[in-house]
């Protein structure tokens, strides 16, 4: 599913409110994303059949390269052949050696199977950017973020408005009553310890709660192997052993390595026992006392969520957060 709503770039044609906003968007994404140095346009009027001339350098060679975009979005129309004509005579015209074809939607087959003709009788290059192209080419680096928070707002606020949400696997009609007590049946399975609730919704809440554990368990065992590989010395497992595992109880921490916890830097020192307080956080307290860093011999609480949030590197709190969000014990 795309991420990015290409109709927040105003229409290239009737009453808009910037008809050339997506040839500044191909600017700015040439520039920024691709690294090439624009020599030509956007401009108002006729252009003469292109929209930029960007050049590259390619293992040592300037490559001069014609841009055409097209911003079908708001219509969801593919760029048609007739929507290209003349494309040699424009790259000559501009002394270019390669087309590139911009578009917010898609080409047509139409146009892909003309410009593959044009590439085996006339020996042109060329290259297509889709809309997915676009897209991932935009979020798949820092500085093409940077360009989508530009010109996409409201894509990028509601790109990851949560990372999990509670699936409504049960309604109070799955409910049942017994001497004022609530259960939702289909949650347990045959011989499973009922928990009851007092109320029906409370009931069914958990009876929800409990399904996403089973849909998150997967994606906990995952992050958790993750977290083994980050420490393979720190875990009771061998690294040929990880991938096959299939519960944690066969990649339990290595509580004997306490003694080597001096070897990590303090910061993946302290993430690491994190990791562990999720098997057994008294221990992991117990250890912390040892080191004279518990929170009751020091301001600074280390397990904390504000502590590990600011002093953790981004693959560390990756790892935390997933194991935290998917949690499945």
């Amino acid at each position: 599913m795309a991420r990015l709503d290409f109709c927040e770039l105003a229409p290239a044609t009737g009453k808009s409110r910037d008809l050339d906003q997506f040839e500044k968007f191909a600017k700015i994404f040439f520039e920024r994303v691709v690294g090439a140095k624009v020599t030509m346009g956007p401009s108002r009027g006729a252009d003469g059949g292109i929209d930029l001339r960007v050049e590259s350098l390619e293992y040592g060679v300037t490559v001069a390269k014609l841009v055409s975009c097209k911003h079908y979005a708001h219509s969801k129309e593919s760029v048609g052949n007739g929507d290209e004509v003349d494309i040699q005579d424009r790259l000559t015209a501009f002394a270019c050696t390669e087309f590139i074809g911009f578009y917010s939607t898609i080409a047509s087959t139409a146009l892909e199977q003309k410009l593959e003709r044009l590439r085996a009788n006339a020996g042109i290059r060329f290259q297509l950017f889709n809309s997915e192209d676009i897209e991932s080419s935009l979020l798949g680096s820092h500085a093409g973020f940077l360009v989508a928070k530009r010109f996409f707002p409201n894509s990028v606020k509601n790109m990851w408005p949560q990372v999990i949400s509670l699936l409504t696997t049960y309604t109070e009609n799955d409910a049942t009553e017994i001497e004022g007590h609530w259960f939702v049946p289909a949650a347990f399975e045959a011989g499973e310890k009922l928990v009851w609730a007092d109320r029906r919704e409370n009931a069914v809440r958990y009876a929800n709660e409990k399904a996403m554990t089973d849909i998150h368990r997967p994606m906990f065992l995952s992050a958790w192997k993750d977290a083994v590989r980050m420490y393979p010395d720190y875990f009771e497992v061998s690294a040929n052993d990880i991938e096959a595992a299939q519960s944690i109880s066969q990649m339990q921490p290595n509580w004997a390595a306490v003694n080597k916890l001096s070897l990590l830097s303090p910061s993946p020192r302290w993430s690491l026992l994190a990791i562990w307080s999720l098997v057994d956080a008294k221990r992991v307290r117990s250890i912390l006392r040892s080191l004279h860093h518990d929170a009751s011999q020091q301001e600074t609480d280390l397990m904390a969520f504000s502590w590990l949030a600011m002093s953790t590197q981004t693959e560390r709190r990756d790892i935390l957060t997933r194991l935290f969000a998917y949690c499945a014990f």
